[in-house]
């Protein structure tokens, strides 16, 4: 096994690692917690800078999601810059509309105003993609979103 190193603050992504964020990206609980109690670090990151929290939105599985909500991952993470947009996982649950991974997010301490790269916030994705998203953003709104301005709306 190769251990995780650290280069200002970026933990790269060792054997353990990469099959946590496999995992995750699955939808598969039984090894995400079995490689969480092996040691697998919980915020690690990918090329892209994704954590496993964020490719959990892939399946929205909520048992992957609150295991490593429970492990410490870092809601507010954010991918880099470039292809990524700057993502935080919220944006990540948004898109395919998973409302009880919206909830833990938030309910864990998620920022609902948080802008990806592009200067959209979750709410704004939501308003993007209509009203098939009215569900999440009345809890991002509940939650403290920030109604976009009319000129904001004008662009989104």
């Amino acid at each position: 096994m190769l251990l995780c190193s650290v280069h200002m603050g970026v933990s790269y992504v060792n054997d353990i690692d990469k099959s946590l964020l496999f995992a995750a990206g699955e939808g598969d609980s039984t090894e995400v917690a079995r490689l969480l109690a092996e040691g697998a670090d919980v915020n690690c990151v990918n090329e892209y800078g994704e954590t496993p929290l964020h490719v959990s939105g892939i399946k929205g599985e909520m048992e992957v999601v609150n295991a490593l909500l429970t492990a410490g991952a870092n809601v507010n993470a954010q991918t880099h810059s470039g292809q990524s947009l700057r993502m935080t996982p919220l944006h990540w649950f948004v898109y395919p509309g998973y409302t009880e991974g919206v909830q833990a997010l938030i309910g864990a301490g998620a920022n609902v105003n948080q802008q990806n790269e592009d200067g959209k916030t979750p709410l704004d994705m939501c308003r993007q993609m209509g009203s098939s998203r009215n569900d999440i953003a009345s809890l991002l709104v509940s939650a403290g979103a920030m109604e976009p301005s009319a000129a904001e709306k004008a662009e989104l």
